[in-house]
C-alpha cells in the first residue's frame, strides 16, 4: 500500500532466476495509471485480480506479497484456489490478526497534515533505522504522499478461522521480529492454529517489510518455499 511495485527491486533479481515475474500495481494505489473506479469490496479485488491473469494469459499463479500485497494475496487465495499454486506472505497487513489503532492514526495523520514530515514520521515509525529515508523507493513514496491523493476502499480485515483454514495452497507466512503494526507473535500463533500446514517463521533484526530490510535473508529462503515441489 503506497509504495508501488518499485519496492521488490531487491527481491526480483533472485526470483526471475527460476521464474517469470509481474509485480503489479493495485488499482487506486500510487502507480503510472490514473484511477477513475478503484476496488470498493473483497469480491472487487479478486475480479482485478481474475482479469489481470487472464489478460496475462496465466492459469495458475503463485503470489509473493507484501503487508497490504498478502491481504490481496490471501484474498484471492480464499475465493479462487483452482487457480493459485503457492502462496508466500510477508507481513500481511491485515489477514491474520487486526492492525494496531495507532496505525490507522498515524495514516489518518499523515492524510490530515499532508508533507513530507508527516510520511517520514510513519517511515521511521515503521523502519526505524534499518532503512534509511534516503532510500529511493522511500524516497519515492514520500514525493507520493505529496501529490497524490489516496483512492483506497478496501482496507485490509481479518478473515475468518473458516476462510483461513479452507485455502488448499501451500502457504509461507514471514514475520518480522520488530513489526510494528501487530503482535507478531500474536499473528504468527494463530496462522499456525488455524492453518496447522502452513510453513511459519518470524526474522529476526527486522520490521514490517522484510523485503526491503532483510532481501539477502528472505529472498532465499522464498526462492525455496517456491522451488519444493
Amino acid at each position: 500500500m503506497a509504495f508501488s511495485a518499485t519496492m521488490w527491486y531487491a527481491t526480483i533479481p533472485t526470483l526471475s532466476n527460476e521464474f517469470r515475474c509481474y509485480a503489479v500495481d493495485f488499482p487506486s494505489d500510487m502507480g503510472l495509471s490514473t484511477q477513475t473506479n478503484p476496488p470498493a469490496n473483497r469480491l472487487d479485488c479478486v475480479a482485478w485480480l481474475r482479469e489481470l491473469l487472464d489478460g496475462l494469459g496465466i492459469l495458475m499463479v503463485s503470489f509473493v506479497g507484501a503487508s497490504y500485497g498478502s491481504f490481496l494475496a490471501l484474498n484471492y487465495a480464499i475465493a479462487e484456489p483452482a487457480r493459485v499454486n503457492k502462496v508466500v506472505l510477508s507481513s500481511p497487513a491485515g489477514g491474520i490478526i487486526a492492525l494496531r489503532k495507532t496505525f490507522y492514526a498515524g495514516l489518518f495523520f499523515s492524510m490530515l497534515v499532508p508533507g513530507r514530515s508527516a510520511a517520514e514520521r510513519i517511515m521511521h515509525w515503521l523502519f526505524a533505522d534499518r532503512v534509511p529515508l534516503h532510500n529511493a523507493v522511500v524516497q519515492q513514496l514520500l514525493v507520493g504522499t505529496r501529490t497524490l491523493k489516496p483512492r483506497m476502499k478496501v482496507y485490509p480485515g481479518v478473515f475468518a478461522d473458516s476462510e483461513l483454514a479452507g485455502i488448499q495452497a501451500p502457504l509461507y507466512l514471514l514475520f518480522g521480529e520488530r513489526e510494528v503494526l501487530y503482535n507478531p507473535c500474536s499473528a504468527a500463533e494463530r496462522a499456525r492454529r488455524v492453518m496447522p500446514d502452513a510453513s511459519v517463521e518470524i526474522v529476526s533484526d527486522a520490521g514490517h517489510l522484510l523485503v526491503l530490510e532483510r532481501p539477502e535473508v528472505v529472498n532465499q529462503r522464498i526462492l525455496r518455499f517456491l522451488q519444493n515441489q
